[in-house]
């Protein structure tokens, strides 16, 4: 069995120096990430076929470092060989990554936990005399000078990743998909319906669905059958192990 999990935040550039970004780090898809390494060495002793290889797309490596130390005690012998990492930084730079790996991977299951930025920087704008917003040439060293009272960002959307992935979309993905999807401020039951309409933009198999004021304490898990789970934050790898291995 293949693995694809990808995690943590894209940066949108601003100037070669500055972006935008969000605030996770990428720890749930690196916990499930090993939770499926961990099912595949699990399987390996027991002899049991077939065996689960994971690639790991992320933003944050040296999480993923560290909690492999912590995990392997140092020798990398049980999940090392069954989790390739491969990082990456920006909006576009995940976006080559998953077409690279989606459409010549033969992956069996995509677990698509990472906080993609939903607006890239269309254009910067200053204010002159007069109240009109004019674009900032081009700095010659990609930096925009620090001199300007004010900076004006145009934002533009960027694609949904998740809609590009199955079969009759961009990449053709014919395995199972996982999907997250966070809101912010509403009830359990709107949630529940905003995770249905997303799965049925992406003809994904589940959402793991939340609000950023308890995602640290429990998920939603919504089917394309119709299937609605509460489970604890702690026990979302394994849940997901349990339900497509």
């Amino acid at each position: 069995m293949r693995v694809l999990v990808t995690a943590g935040a894209t940066e949108v550039p601003i100037d070669s120096v500055r972006a935008i970004t969000n605030i996770f780090k990428g720890r749930t898809g690196t916990e499930i990430a090993m939770q499926f390494a961990e099912e595949g060495w699990r399987r390996y002793t027991n002899e049991r076929e077939p065996d689960v290889f994971v690639t790991l797309l992320t933003s944050n490596p040296d999480r993923v470092a560290r909690m492999l130390e912590e995990a392997d005690g140092g020798n990398r012998k049980r999940l090392g060989p069954r989790l390739s990492v491969v990082p990456y930084c920006t909006f576009f730079e995940l976006a080559v990554l998953m077409e690279r790996e989606i459409t010549n991977g033969a992956y069996d299951l995509i677990v698509h936990s990472a906080a993609v930025s939903d607006y890239s920087v269309r254009a910067i704008h200053v204010q002159d005399t007069a109240g009109q917003l004019t674009p900032l040439a081009p700095m010659a060293s990609g930096k925009v000078a620090s001199g300007h009272d004010r900076l004006f960002l145009e934002l533009e959307r960027t694609p949904k990743l998740v809609e590009q992935i199955k079969k009759g979309f961009l990449w053709g993905f014919t395995g199972k998909l996982v999907q997250f999807k966070l809101e912010v401020g509403i009830t359990d039951d709107e949630l529940i319906a905003r995770a249905r309409a997303s799965l049925a933009r992406s003809r994904g198999d589940l959402v793991v669905a939340n609000c950023l004021e308890w995602m640290y304490e429990r998920a939603i898990l919504v089917g394309a059958d119709g299937s609605v789970e509460e489970i604890t934050r702690a026990d979302l790898p394994q849940a997901l192990v349990r339900r497509f291995t």
